[in-house]
């Protein structure tokens, strides 16, 4: 095999790959081999069946294609590394039109990963807020787990409803016109009184409420509502409440305790006290994590081609309104031959990019890109079995039941949620060891340097 290089802009080029008589003739036998083993011709033996019945069968094209796979397969990974070439995306054929009876020329097109300069990121002396959850104590702690403990008890019909209450209600939504609204009817229904179970304006006015009491609340439905075509407009909820429940607080003794599968009460208060200690931990090292990234990208020159950048914002406009076409992305793409410019060329032309997207993409390639650098440098990977574990924990915080994860092991995890969860768990690993290869300082937490990390955190998110 011999190959020849053609720059074609930045982080593009041409791959001519270029095999003698001997090697094409031997990729296309092999194909020939392969496909004529499940096929049945009278007076033929499975696997030495005729080349020409293969190719009629087949058609002569599809053959040519499987045999352009083989030869990629056997060869294509020796050409990047002979030309040190570390490709961003899967390569896209670019001729169609292969002569396997003589020498064979394969043109691939090539993306290529921009360059990536890394600051300083082993050793690095960051000034992280500590963290001082001046909100929670462990009386506040065992409070909430006197009330989490006791059982519910219906209060009298005078009673006051009140945040965190539980009501049993009748409701039906409608529009002022009166049509009703799609699934929103319940009798009987239970549901704790908070503001995240309610559309806006309705919580406020179930407060002060009694069972036995109906009120007509009208309000706004949100912009993000489920049913786009009633987004924003205004609706009525009759709302009628039949019974009012409430937890009234345990003893704070050792029967709560036991109730929270420890000893005594004061088992029960150093547990409180370590699990308080281990949140401040994990916020501190939450904390550590933003500061070390944005220092590390802002010292971390890349010289991303803009054609990457606007690729990188198109794919994030199509996957925020629900693109059809996303199942072509080059980097999910498992054919090796396929033509993935043409696919992004002709789906996302009609596409009109803001500066704002223009410059979110920026951001999230160049994020994306120096992590990848520093993973690569310091032979961060994830293996089979993490992996494994990982999709485990996430299907069960699904609460999923063990049948039904069983089942979706069986049937097959989706490929493209396997690849997110994949990416989570390398960002956790670099991340992680980049905070444990870093000198943290703990210093005061005040409203200043909180801002500054909130301010810290957007930027890394955007």
């Amino acid at each position: 095999m011999k190959t020849q290089l053609e720059n074609l802009e930045e982080c593009k080029v041409k791959l001519i790959l270029e095999f003698d008589k001997t090697e094409a003739s031997k990729a296309y036998s092999f194909v020939i081999k392969e496909m004529s083993k499940g096929l049945k011709v009278s007076g033929f033996i499975p696997g030495k069946i005729p080349k020409s019945i293969v190719e009629e069968r087949f058609g002569k094209r599809a053959v040519e294609m499987q045999a352009i796979e083989k030869i990629l397969a056997d060869n294509l990974q020796k050409a990047l590394v002979n030309e040190k070439l570390d490709l961003i995306s899967k390569p896209a054929l670019e001729n169609t039109n292969f002569d396997f009876e003589n020498s064979l020329n394969v043109s691939l097109l090539l993306e290529l990963r921009p360059n990536v300069t890394l600051s300083d990121y082993k050793g690095i002396e960051v000034e992280v807020p500590k963290s001082e959850l001046k909100d929670v104590s462990i009386e506040s702690l065992l409070i909430n787990l006197s009330k989490e403990f006791a059982p519910l008890e219906e209060l009298a019909q005078d009673a006051i409803i009140e945040e965190g209450d539980v009501i049993t209600m009748d409701f039906e939504g409608s529009f002022p016109d009166g049509e009703q609204m799609p699934d929103n009817k319940g009798k009987d229904v239970k549901i704790v009184v908070s503001k995240d179970a309610f559309a806006p304006g309705v919580f406020e006015k179930l407060l002060g409420m009694k069972a036995g009491e109906a009120k007509e609340i009208e309000t706004v439905l949100p912009q993000d509502y489920f049913e786009k075509k009633f987004a924003g407009k205004k609706a009525i909820f009759k709302i009628s409440v039949s019974k009012v429940e409430r937890k009234n607080s345990l003893p704070l003794d050792d029967e709560l305790a036991k109730k929270a599968g420890l000893e005594n009460l004061d088992a029960l208060k150093e547990s409180l006290k370590l699990q308080i200690e281990n949140t401040k931990k994990s916020i501190e090292r939450s904390r550590s994590q933003a500061i070390l990234l944005e220092q590390i990208l802002l010292n971390s020159p890349v010289e991303i081609p803009n054609w990457l950048i606007e690729r990188e914002a198109k794919m994030q406009v199509k996957m925020q309104g629900g693109g059809e076409n996303q199942e072509h992305d080059s980097e999910s793409c498992d054919d090796p031959t396929h033509d993935h410019s043409h696919d992004h060329n002709e789906e996302d032309k009609d596409i009109k990019l803001t500066e704002e997207q223009i410059l979110i993409a920026g951001k999230r390639l160049k994020f994306n890109l120096v992590l990848a650098e520093i993973a690569r440098k310091e032979g961060i990977q994830i293996v089979r079995q993490e992996l494994e574990a990982y999709v485990q924990a996430w299907l069960q915080n699904k609460q999923l039941t063990p049948q039904d994860i069983q089942a979706l092991k069986k049937q097959g995890l989706p490929p493209e949620l396997v690849s997110r969860l994949s990416d989570e768990l390398l960002f956790q690993k670099i991340t992680n060891w980049l905070v444990d290869s870093s000198k943290v300082k703990l210093i005061e937490e005040t409203e200043e340097n909180l801002k500054k990390l909130e301010s810290i955190r957007q930027e890394l998110t955007n």
